[in-house]
C-alpha cells in the first residue's frame, strides 16, 4: 500500500531532497527519493526522477534507469516523453546505436507537425551545445506557444547557469515561462523537480523563482 504524505510534508520533503543533492549527500538524497516515490502515481516519471538523481551523483546506474523510464513511457503510449528520454540517453552515450534507432522509429510514428517541432528542438539544442545561449533565448521568446518548449526552456536554464557569471535577468524570463506552464498544466510534481534542480545550480535564481510564485504573478 502506498504511503501518503500530507501536502506540507510533501513540499518540505522536496526541499530536503534538493538540499541533500546540493550538499552531495547521495545516500540521504536517495532515501528521501524513496520516501517521495511512494506518493508518485506516475511510475515512468518516478523512474526518470531517480535517473536524474543518480546522474547528479555521476552514478553509472543512471543510464539504466533512464532506459527503464523510457520503456514505461512507451508502455503507456507517451511517445513524446519517451522520445525526450531517449534523446537524453543518446547525448549520454552517442555511440549506442540501439537508443538512436529507437528514437528514429519514434519520430517516424509522430505526425508532421510533431516532426517539425522535434526538428526545431534539435536546432535549439545544437545552438546550446555551441553555447549560443542568447540566440536560443531569442528564438524561444518568439515562439507563439512556449508551453510546447518547456523542456527546452529548462535545458537552456541549466546549460546557461554553467557559464561564469550567468545573466540572471535573462534567465529569469525563462524560469517564469517554465513556472507559468507547470501551474497552468497543474503539474506540481514537475514544478517541484524543476525548483529542486534550480536550487542545486543557482540559489539566487531559486530564491527569485520562489518569490515569483509567492507573489502570484504567474499565468494560470
Amino acid at each position: 500500500m502506498k504511503q501518503k504524505i500530507s501536502s506540507d510534508k510533501y513540499n518540505v520533503a522536496w526541499f530536503r531532497l534538493a538540499e541533500f543533492v546540493s550538499r552531495g549527500e547521495k545516500e540521504r538524497a536517495l532515501a528521501m527519493y524513496r520516501l517521495l516515490s511512494h506518493s508518485l502515481d506516475d511510475k515512468a516519471f518516478a523512474r526518470q526522477l531517480e535517473a536524474d538523481l543518480l546522474l547528479s551523483f555521476n552514478d553509472d546506474m543512471a543510464y539504466e534507469r533512464y532506459g527503464q523510464a523510457s520503456k514505461l513511457y512507451l508502455d503507456q503510449g507517451r511517445q513524446m516523453e519517451a522520445a525526450a528520454v531517449y534523446e537524453h540517453m543518446v547525448t549520454m552515450e552517442p555511440t549506442t546505436e540501439g537508443q538512436l534507432e529507437q528514437l528514429v522509429n519514434l519520430y517516424k510514428q509522430m505526425p508532421k507537425n510533431v516532426r517539425i517541432f522535434e526538428s526545431t528542438q534539435h536546432v535549439l539544442r545544437w545552438l546550446m551545445n555551441n553555447k549560443e545561449f542568447e540566440k536560443v533565448s531569442s528564438v524561444l521568446q518568439k515562439i507563439n506557444d512556449p508551453s510546447q518548449f518547456t523542456v527546452v526552456h529548462q535545458e537552456l536554464v541549466q546549460a546557461w547557469l554553467k557559464v561564469e557569471n550567468p545573466p540572471t535577468d535573462s534567465l529569469m524570463v525563462h524560469v517564469k515561462k517554465i513556472i507559468d506552464h507547470y501551474f497552468s498544466a497543474k503539474q506540481q510534481k514537475s514544478l517541484q523537480t524543476f525548483l529542486m534542480t534550480l536550487k542545486m545550480l543557482h540559489d539566487l535564481l531559486y530564491q527569485k523563482a520562489c518569490s515569483y510564485i509567492q507573489e502570484g504573478n504567474f499565468k494560470h
